[in-house]
């Protein structure tokens, strides 16, 4: 479950170069990354940047024009292009699942609140409009499967089903006290931001789970499944083990080990931003490309490693659907770089 793994194999690719021999390593790492790069094809060009997985179809956004455009691809390939708007340019939202897809509309003290069926290209299954609070442009909402959830703060915090075709109905008070942010819904298990804590809440019993988070969270990377949740702060990566109860500092755990290419490249596997979590792996941004981290056993694996040429490519915004498929976004590094952007994606089956 989003809010926006195969086994991977334990190794380095070692420089066969005993000494230090910094022109030699340069040529042998930028062999390797040229190798590992082969495993990437182009899926979507500059005008996409932002896009998010359910399941096995990826939603994604094209800002060709001044209003972002939603569109579904799914994995044979066929391409749905919706034709209802989900904002302009500064108030572009929406959540979704393979059935439903739910939008919001500021509109003055009010948010008007629209679903669609997500396998019609606009079909309007209904729409409500709810009062939200002075400086807000609508409150947190989530969908799971057929269903879609509200979360109201103007008297206290209460969570809310809706059922398109009728009002919103209070389902209970949530007895939060900081600033509620976010959340989402998978089954029986909803996870929200309070003031920057990331807590986890059973749907049907009420009861909440502070993960003990020491840093707040940002919300660039939410997600989760049975097993465990993965989230982001401003300066780290953790996993909250459901079952234990236990946080883990996932960052820590990558940074205490090394993938070492050769001499000059000794640690390339360092954390640098994002998160995706496939299976028991997760996937991230290093310094040097797109690596993997299994849970578990520590293993570290590249899956895309950055050329060191004049012109680099940084990568940011990993997501995984759940056949394994990687799509990635990788930017030039140069003034005009993002005038060359383009989202890629690996198979990460078999690596």
């Amino acid at each position: 479950m989003r809010f926006a793994v195969v086994a991977l194999l334990l190794g380095s690719a070692c420089s066969p170069h005993t000494a230090a021999d910094p022109q030699a390593d340069l040529a042998a790492y930028n062999a390797l990354a040229a190798q590992y790069n082969t495993r990437s094809q182009k899926a979507f060009g500059r005008t996409v940047f932002e896009y998010s997985a359910q399941q096995n179809q990826l939603y994604y956004l094209d800002f060709t024009n001044e209003s972002p455009t939603l569109h579904r691809l799914d994995t044979n390939g066929t391409t749905l292009d919706y034709g209802f708007s989900v904002g302009d340019g500064e108030t572009y939202n929406f959540r979704a699942s393979s059935q439903i897809i739910v939008t919001a509309q500021p509109s003055g003290a009010n948010a008007i609140y629209r679903a669609y069926d997500a396998n019609a290209r606009n079909r309007l299954l209904g729409q409500v409009t709810l009062p939200v609070p002075s400086g807000t442009k609508w409150e947190a909402y989530a969908v799971d499967g057929d269903k879609i959830w509200m979360v109201s703060t103007d008297v206290g915090t209460t969570l809310m089903s809706w059922n398109p075709g009728s009002d919103p109905v209070a389902q209970m008070p949530m007895g939060v006290s900081g600033v509620f942010e976010d959340f989402g819904v998978s089954g029986d298990r909803m996870v929200y931001l309070e003031s920057g804590r990331v807590w986890v809440m059973s749907v049907s019993s009420g009861q909440a789970t502070w993960t003990h988070n020491p840093l707040q969270a940002d919300g660039t990377v939410v997600q989760w499944d049975d097993a465990g949740l993965l989230f982001s702060t401003d300066k780290a990566l953790s996993y909250y083990d459901f079952a234990r109860g236990q946080l883990v500092d996932i960052t820590a755990a990558i940074n205490a080990k090394s993938y070492r290419v050769n001499d000059t490249f000794d640690n390339v596997s360092r954390y640098s931003s994002g998160g995706a979590l496939w299976k028991s792996t997760v996937v991230y941004i290093s310094t040097n490309g797109v690596f993997g981290y299994e849970l578990g056993t520590d293993n570290l694996k590249p899956i895309l490693l950055t050329p060191n040429l004049e012109v680099r490519t940084n990568y940011y915004r990993p997501t995984v659907l759940d056949n394994g498929t990687l799509y990635v976004t990788g930017t030039p590094s140069t003034l005009s770089g993002t005038n060359q952007a383009a989202v890629y994606k690996v198979s990460l089956a078999g690596l």
